[in-house]
């Protein structure tokens, strides 16, 4: 049985080209090798796994390549092949971390006086170099400045602050970038195809993300999950990395928007259940909520998320407002930090989610502000705000009791048609089943009702958007097939406002049925009693009996005035 070889080993990069990423400074190193413009040191910069030490093993091939291809290295001649496999010593590698000292810097002062014994140049390749201490800084400094014939120093670096000003000014500096998540999915889909590994593209894309800007990384995730299965799904990536699975965040964003922190308490539940931390759920949604303001702030998102992941953020940004979301974040980063005191993590996240759910569980300054800016939103828009409960009419005060208010009939809406009542009863289990975006947000906000035999999907006034993603080619067709397997029915189906069936409600008074009132009946006999059988009147009416023969009068005196003028 042969030694398995890590992948991103096995696939280092042998020459400039196959860099991912940096094109800006492989393609500098090839015209300076072609030209034969070198300098005596360089400084690479940038993240971990972008590339920085096997860009300098490179360039020590290529300027010790005895037929260069255009700047690459052939990887064929007596050099190249000697440099790969170690017999010629005149590359040397030096780990900054654990050979730091001012001792370590002066011995290799007195080996780099000796010329390349093999090779045309003698390479010092000091890996993290920032690790040095100030003494071998100090010591390295002159070497830099002026260096022996043939020798050449390639330093990489991942935080380059650290690095004195003095190194900086002797070194050719460059700064490699963070590997974007389309480049990482790439090469992810290209080393997969080589080793055999079946993969989709979501779970070449969530791996990409997952290695945030790495490629090394990226490429021992793609061996992690390759030990389990030859055919690696999505849905596997998220089990084995623990990450939160597709839309799960959106519907936790939703839960918290609409303060409803029992629903998001068991859907907590169930993530801490599947094996996952309280510490992932807290950086994921602060992930999320981070993404979120940045979108609701300047309507762009990283270039890591795709289409279908935009338009989810661009929902989501609508469900509530930019204090709300960084009054979130910050509950979120003080749980984060309060978990480190903690034996039982579950404790400080449900502690967050009720802060967040209803902030005025809260008493910091953030959670102030933001109740102030909610209630200063409400007054703008002209809310009205209900009395207090305690409150009490003084005694002796008149209650003007209005008069009850007539119902209106409404016709039945239940579903004529068997087929449209199965899938009425299976509606929940359909709406549960989705994993399309844009269908679950419709699905959600949606009630059921039959017409003429069609399905029709009804909304609220304030949903028309909803009608518009209903009306997309492909979230019909994902609403049919999700029928379809449910009840293996295929009707038509529509998306109306709820205002479109308004006209079946019928006013009361229109109705025959309801011109009959209580009290009709004893009103009509009592007018016919004579006079003398009729009870006392009250106060009230001998009141209401003034004023009617008050005006009664007055109309006489006008008639009177008009005889006059005749």
């Amino acid at each position: 049985m042969s030694e398995h070889i890590a992948l991103y080993r096995k696939w280092r990069p042998l020459t400039f080209s196959d860099v991912i990423g940096q094109e800006h400074i492989t393609r500098t190193l090839q015209n300076e090798v072609v030209s034969g413009k070198t300098g005596h040191a360089f400084l690479f910069c940038g993240g971990r796994g972008t590339g920085k030490t096997s860009t300098a093993r490179i360039l020590s091939r290529a300027l010790n390549c005895l037929s260069p291809n255009n700047g690459d290295p052939c990887n064929e001649c007596s050099a190249c092949k000697g440099i790969l496999s170690g017999e010629i010593m005149d590359i040397i590698e030096i780990d900054a971390a654990s050979n730091n000292g001012v001792d370590n810097i002066r011995d290799l002062r007195s080996e780099a006086r000796f010329a390349a014994a093999e090779a045309k140049f003698k390479v010092y390749i000091i890996d993290e170099v920032h690790m040095l201490s100030g003494g071998a800084f100090n010591a390295l400094l002159k070497l830099l400045e002026e260096p022996p014939e043939g020798v050449i120093f390639i330093l990489a670096t991942t935080e380059t602050h650290k690095v004195p000003a003095t190194i900086l000014s002797r070194c050719q500096r460059f700064d490699f970038r963070r590997i974007t998540a389309d480049n990482i999915a790439g090469r992810i889909a290209y080393v997969a195809r080589e080793e055999n590994i079946t993969i989709d593209e979501g779970a070449a894309h969530l791996i990409a993300r997952s290695a945030d800007g790495a490629l090394r990384d990226a490429l021992s995730l793609l061996d992690q999950c390759s030990a389990i299965s030859d055919s690696i799904t999505e849905e596997g990536v998220y089990s084995l990395l623990g990450l939160t699975e597709k839309n799960f965040l959106y519907r936790t964003v939703r839960s918290i928007a609409t303060n409803d922190a029992k629903r998001t308490l068991s859907m907590i539940d169930d993530f801490i259940a599947s094996g996952k931390s309280a510490s992932k759920f807290i950086d994921s949604l602060t992930d999320y909520f981070t993404t979120l303001l940045r979108f609701a702030v300047s309507e762009t998102v990283f270039s890591d998320y795709t289409d279908e992941e935009k338009e989810e953020f661009r929902l989501a940004s609508t469900e509530m407002t930019k204090e709300r979301m960084m009054f979130c974040i910050d509950t979120l980063l003080k749980a984060a930090s309060d978990l480190r005191f903690m034996t039982n993590d579950r404790v400080m996240l449900d502690i967050a989610v009720i802060k967040m759910c209803n902030p005025l569980y809260a008493s910091d300054n953030d959670a102030v502000i933001l109740r102030l800016s909610e209630l200063e939103k409400k007054l703008s828009t002209g809310v009205a705000f209900a009395p207090s409960p305690s409150f009490e009419a003084p005694e002796n005060t008149t209650v003007n009791t209005p008069p009850p208010q007539k119902h209106k009939v409404m016709r039945k809406t239940e579903p004529t048609s068997e087929d449209i009542k199965e899938i009425s009863n299976k509606w929940k289990d359909i709406c549960k089943d989705t994993k399309n975006i844009k269908l679950l947000i419709a699905l959600e906000r949606s009630s059921v009702r039959e017409d003429d035999g069609a399905l029709v999907l009804l909304f609220d006034d304030t949903d028309k958007i909803m009608l518009d993603i209903l009306a997309q080619e492909d979230t019909k067709k994902a609403l049919s097939e999700l029928i379809l397997k449910h009840t293996g029915l295929s009707p038509k189906f529509t998306a109306r406002l709820a205002s479109y069936y308004e006209d079946e409600a019928v006013i009361a008074d229109e109705d025959p049925l309801n011109l009959i009132e209580e009290g009709t009946f004893e009103a009509d006999e009592a007018s016919q009693v004579p006079p003398s059988t009729v009870t006392p009147s009250s106060p009230a009416s001998e009141e209401e009996d003034e004023e009617n023969d008050e005006e009664e009068f007055s109309f006489e005196e006008n008639d009177e005035e008009e005889h006059e003028e005749f």
